[in-house]
């Protein structure tokens, strides 16, 4: 998978909230070998068995690096007036 598509990927699952099915239905219309070329066309061009793949790949090291997306708060940090100890 190339940044570019990574990007497109990015996009459709946050800002366009599509799941899996919807994102390769989107995918497979935008990737299609069969489209009209445009003159500012740099879209990549693939069968529908590839995009269900890229789909199918993208989700799967999603799912599994989901976890390291959360963001932590720094804990608060109190501290009393007998000997400055953190509470």
């Amino acid at each position: 998978m190339t940044y570019q598509e990574l990007t497109v990927f990015g996009r459709l699952r946050k800002l366009n909230k599509l799941g899996p099915f919807a994102m390769f239905q989107r995918l497979v219309h935008d990737w299609s070998i069969d489209r009209e070329e445009s003159p500012g066309d740099d879209a990549p061009r693939y069968t529908p068995a590839q995009v269900a793949e890229k789909v199918k790949r993208f989700y799967h090291f999603y799912a599994i690096n989901r976890h390291k997306m959360t963001t932590l708060t720094p804990a608060l940090r109190k501290s009393n007036s007998l000997g400055g100890r953190a509470l």
